[in-house]
């Protein structure tokens, strides 16, 4: 997953609202949004590693990651990012405890930035930027590096979503769907204003990539509201091409009781 859009208690009907791009290889496998039958949790699942990039849970819980960009270390970190996402949306720990539960194995993985939802509290956390934090609530974008980067696509996309939420509360998903098909070349020099290296970032400096062997896989609308959770899941191959579209909707269920000797994480 490569580019979040996320309005955290911005609008009454829905505390939570997340547009989302996942940017992969189109040869890497993975199979499509489904209920999972194990765990109840509404997401893709990677056929490589295991686990998923994004999804949610009836219980009212959101989770994303996005991969932080830098040189691989050799030999690589054994853990699946995927599993991070997969083991909270399953879980009960409030999202602070998890994110801290997480600190100790940070070094199992490569660099990530994680966003988790309990129904209550948003929080994010990486193992390569700064600390742990609960937000506040607001408009927030994450893309490949820190949660407040100045990568062009990560603030055009928060520009984007706010104005949308201004004009219309709440926007369509049509209107979403089209922050996430954004297409507008990013110059050299807004790259460079970044820190990015054009020749090397220029290619997936659009928010929807479309490449013929790595692009956009996948776009997400969720939402997680005081009754309800929906997701739905737009799918694409290579140069763009529309591979069909899968939309999900729960009740929110009742968050299953804690028993005292259950870990936080």
């Amino acid at each position: 997953m490569c580019l979040i859009a996320v309005a955290y208690r911005v609008l009454p009907d829905w505390p939570l609202l997340v547009l989302a791009n996942r940017d992969e290889f189109y040869a890497r496998p993975a199979a499509p949004l489904a209920p999972w039958p194990d765990s109840g949790l509404l997401a893709g699942r990677d056929l490589e590693a295991g686990g998923t990039w994004l999804g949610v849970h009836p219980r009212g819980r959101f989770a994303a990651v996005t991969n932080v960009t830098e040189t691989p270390p050799d030999p690589l970190p054994p853990a699946s990012r995927g599993a991070l996402v997969e083991r909270f949306l399953a879980g009960d720990a409030p999202s602070l405890a998890y994110l801290e539960g997480l600190e100790a194995t940070h070094e199992a993985y490569r660099g990530f930035n994680l966003l988790v939802f309990d129904g209550e509290t948003l929080a994010y956390g990486s193992n390569r930027h700064q600390p742990r934090e609960a937000l506040a609530p607001g408009i927030y974008a994450l893309a490949n590096a820190g949660l407040r980067s100045s990568w062009p696509k990560q603030q055009r996309i928060a520009k984007g979503f706010a104005t949308q939420l201004e004009a219309a509360a709440p926007p369509s998903r049509a209107q979403l769907r089209t922050l996430l098909g954004d297409q507008t070349p990013v110059g050299a020099e807004a790259l460079s204003a970044a820190g990015l290296e054009p020749t090397r970032f220029g290619p997936t400096a659009t928010c929807f990539i479309r490449g013929e062997a790595y692009g956009t896989r996948a776009s997400t609308l969720a939402a997680v509201g005081p009754d309800k959770v929906w997701i739905e899941e737009s799918r694409f191959g290579p140069h763009g091409r529309w591979e069909g579209a899968q939309a999900l909707g729960r009740h929110r269920e009742c968050a299953r009781p804690r028993t005292a000797n259950q870990s936080a994480a």
